[in-house]
């Protein structure tokens, strides 16, 4: 009786190998749900904590800004060894680890990138490894995460997460655009705009060349960096309310279109071309499909 209830209290001290996957899995799609929903706040988040602790006129602080390198290490690191403990001689681990077209894309232009960048006549490690971060890390995590399983539950909650996330980074965004600029410099970012200074804290906005028209970042760095972010609930929310426009009641029907709508007008206020041109075709791609 004493063991069962151990079990049922504690299921996790089960030295079982299949139990401990299922554990490891659970935990990869927490930490993916944590970093996903977390990852958007981080430029303004750390811009804050470092006035904080550092006062006015710091740059962001190292230690602060590498907590999502080490998240995403940690989640990678759980792929792997789901990875190695699942590697059997079976027709589901050869299609499992098979290489496809993205695959091979993403391998040739790693190596590409590392080729040009060895013989390049100014090669510095420092750099290398600098850049290999920001141009190939991404990359590679892709590789690595989409060879292990996702549950429908972790892709609900992460539809759920970036939707509610998107809407306050929207509305956050569009707020910024007529507050003074005070107001930022007591947050913690630079008292300039559209420049970027290594020694200083980031700038709050941009503005367009020879006025004063800001193009808003947001919780961002930058008005590139949200708009392209914004184009993930956009493409949520868009796909949905054309495909379940027709049988939504008026009430759900109405706030779609809403948040649609607050979703769009934030991405107009960064005056981001690419951004403009991309959302434009994602929203006449899904409604030619209903």
């Amino acid at each position: 009786k004493m063991s069962v209830k151990i079990c049922l209290v504690f299921p996790t001290i089960i030295i079982n190998s299949q139990f401990s996957i299922i554990n490891l899995s659970r935990l990869r799609e927490l930490l993916a749900l944590i970093l996903i929903g977390l990852l958007p706040f981080h430029a303004l988040a750390v811009t804050v904590l470092t006035k904080l602790w550092m006062g006015t006129g710091h740059p962001p602080m190292q230690a602060l800004a590498a907590w999502k390198e080490v998240l995403l290490a940690v989640i990678l690191s759980i792929a792997i060894v789901e990875l190695l403990r699942n590697v059997k001689c079976t027709i589901e681990s050869v299609k499992l680890w098979k290489v496809d077209f993205i695959d091979l894309l993403i391998i040739l232009l790693i190596l590409l990138g590392t080729v040009v960048s060895i013989f390049h006549f100014q090669f510095s490690i420092f750099n290398f490894i600098f850049g290999f971060k920001y141009d190939f890390l991404p990359l590679i995590s892709f590789v690595i995460l989409r060879r292990v399983p996702w549950s429908e539950w972790c892709m609900e909650w992460m539809k759920q997460a970036l939707l509610w996330v998107g809407a306050s980074v929207a509305l956050y965004g569009i707020v910024s655009f007529f507050l003074p600029d005070t107001f930022f410099a007591w947050l913690g970012y630079s008292d300039m705009h559209s420049l970027y200074l290594p020694d200083h804290p980031i700038a709050a906005f941009q503005q367009i060349g020879g006025t004063t028209l800001r193009r808003i970042q947001s919780t961002m760095s930058g008005p590139n960096q949200l708009g392209l972010w914004l184009l993930i609930p956009l493409a949520i929310v868009s796909s949905h309310q054309w495909a379940v426009g027709s049988r939504a009641t008026k009430k759900r029907s109405l706030l779609a279109t809403a948040y649609l709508l607050l979703i769009v007008i934030a991405l107009i206020l960064t005056f981001s071309r690419s951004a403009w041109l991309a959302a434009v075709v994602m929203i006449i791609k899904d409604a030619a499909h209903t």
